[in-house]
């Protein structure tokens, strides 16, 4: 009889998500990540750990992601020892994106759930699901081996908990703690979760009822997210040994990678609308439009013929649905959550930390896409809003897959290794590459494509003279200086690309003048022209080896000094 009820049960429930989870599977066969964002670094954290080295393994922005993906590692190991032998890096690879797999599925499941609470037409259930997994962030991240989306998961599981905890006539202590634990364990994995916390303790309130039955489980739901942080973050600052003020601040500040000018409203309108539907690669388009470049000039009219219509489609999709919202009779109750989800993330983006990053915007979009589901759904809806929605979340869909097929990303692979193909058999081991900035697609590329046969080699280092909009800049020359003079000492070669050697940049090389103010395409011409070279590979987009002579030395030598 149990058995019957559970097969039941089981039928229904993928009967009831079978949308879903075709749209799931289809999802992760036919793209896959453009930007796999720091996915690189984890795993080189993760491997110098196994190796007995340390390599930022306790980082304060992400403390658990890399220990959690080390463990992921060892206990996986003998079944990716199949796959990939002795190529540890490309099994930690492995395994950390099959922890953001298993997330991404756990976070569609459980937001069609929390749907389900404000919504009871199943279409629309799906149609604002569908929504959130094919949106440009998540469909991304989703296929990356980093924390934000096994830390969304966490958040969203928290969040059904809650909510169904408050349903009950007597709420259940022990799930309000269970709730607290995953919350913390997010904020664990990406410090950021933080700015979601506000909203994910509040749902139940929104949408169940407001009362101090409610209010009591959310407050031993504090309690345990409280107490969980403090024990980690404070067990991990005794075993590093930091024991001063300046330590501490040292660590913390560590997490930001020297990136402090990356705010503002123009990158925050470019960046969100870029979580939700793929601009094309297009930022730096709008960069040149507003930097006024001189090297490669933007007229308004190339706004509109690129991806502006995109931008305003999502901009006016989201007046729409929140002039509908505003029609319904619960409407201060879903504003409210509305108000709660973005405000802390805008705030963040608009005056700390990267607010033209795709993945400061992931958090908010569950949400979001919940509310857009009780517009679409509530009794005053306007139903050509439905056509809309319908209309813009086909076109997200199309896009989205579309710059992330599989096909797409093959074509801008080759790209890359046909520009390198000449140089590879004339690398050394501890050979270095100079790029001009970290947006050069070569620099990319080893970021992004971590399976290709020329980046699991590991033959290949590259090193950009700039990190555009970073610290980094005030002190560009001497970095450059000190790491050319490295790379001599241990015997290896430096291969200059040869667009430094240009005096103006081209289109295609992402370079925008003026993007940060202090350093200029001239400043990188006038730097490099000076030293001798030698041998070039790789025609006129290739590489040039940088002599060792006397002079180069003793220009390297006056930049470090």
């Amino acid at each position: 009889m149990k058995r019957s009820f559970f097969l039941i049960n089981a039928r229904n429930w993928l009967l009831k998500n079978s949308v879903v989870l075709v749209a799931f599977v289809l999802a992760n066969v036919f793209t896959n990540a453009w930007l796999m964002g720091d996915t690189v670094d984890y795993v080189d954290s993760i491997s110098a750990h196994d190796q007995g080295r340390y390599l930022q393994f306790w980082e304060f922005g992400h403390l658990l992601w890399r220990p959690f993906g080390w463990l992921a590692f060892r206990l996986t190991e003998p079944v990716t020892n199949i796959m990939f032998g002795d190529d540890q890096r490309a099994k930690i690879t492995f395994t950390l994106m099959t922890i953001n797999w298993i997330g991404a599925l756990a976070c569609v499941l459980i937001l069609a759930s929390l749907i389900r609470h404000v919504c009871k037409s199943e279409w629309i259930v799906n149609l604002s699901t569908l929504g959130f997994l094919f949106s440009a962030a998540f469909l991304n991240y989703s296929q990356t081996g980093s924390a934000y989306v096994p830390g969304l998961a966490l958040v969203l599981l928290a969040m059904l908990i809650l909510v169904r905890n408050s349903q009950k006539t007597e709420w259940n202590k022990l799930q309000a703690l269970v709730a607290g634990i995953l919350l913390a364990a997010a904020v664990c994995l990406w410090i950021p979760f933080i700015l979601l916390l506000p909203a994910a303790l509040t749902v139940p309130l929104f949408l169940v009822r407001f009362d101090m039955k409610v209010v009591r489980s959310l407050i031993w739901t504090v309690l345990a997210l409280s107490a969980v942080t403090a024990v980690a973050y404070i067990a991990v600052i005794a075993m590093l040994g930091i024991a001063s003020p300046e330590a501490l601040r040292t660590w913390v500040t560590a997490a930001s990678h020297g990136m402090d000018r990356m705010r503002g409203v123009p990158r925050m309108v470019f960046g969100f609308a870029n979580s939700l539907i793929d601009l094309g690669g297009e930022g730096a388009t709008y960069k040149r439009y507003l930097r006024h470049d001189p090297y490669n000039p933007v007229a308004g009219a190339d706004l509109f013929r690129s991806s502006l219509w995109k931008l305003l489609l999502c901009y006016l999709f989201l007046a729409s649905f929140l002039l509908t919202l505003l029609r319904s009779t619960n409407r201060w109750k879903f504003v409210g959550l509305l108000f709660v989800n973005f405000i802390p993330t805008i705030i963040f983006a608009l005056f700390v930390f990267e607010a033209g990053d795709t993945s400061r915007y992931i958090i908010t979009l569950p949400l979001l896409f919940l509310v857009v589901a009780y517009s679409l759904c509530h009794e005053r809806s306007y139903a050509w809003f439905k056509y809309l929605a319908v209309f813009v979340i086909a076109i997200l869909i199309i896009t989205n897959v579309r710059a992330m097929s599989a096909s797409m990303l093959r074509v801008r692979e080759e790209r890359n290794v046909r520009r390198v193909d000449e140089l590879l058999p004339l690398l050394k081991p501890d050979s270095i590459v100079v790029v001009s900035h970290l947006q050069d697609d070569l620099a990319n590329f080893t970021r992004d494509f971590l399976f290709s046969p020329v980046n699991r080699n590991n033959n290949l280092h590259y090193t950009a003279v700039l990190a555009i909009n970073t610290s980094q800049v005030d002190h560009w020359k001497q970095d450059s200086a000190r790491q050319i003079t490295k790379v001599w000492s241990q015997n290896g070669d430096v291969w200059l690309t040869k667009r430094l050697l240009s005096p103006r940049p081209r289109l295609d090389w992402n370079w925008v003048e003026g993007d940060d103010p202090r350093v200029s395409w001239t400043d990188l011409y006038n730097y490099f022209s000076r030293f001798e070279t030698g041998k070039a590979v790789g025609g006129d987009d290739g590489f040039v080896l940088l002599l060792p002579s006397e002079r180069n030395k003793e220009l390297l030598a006056s930049d470090v000094h």
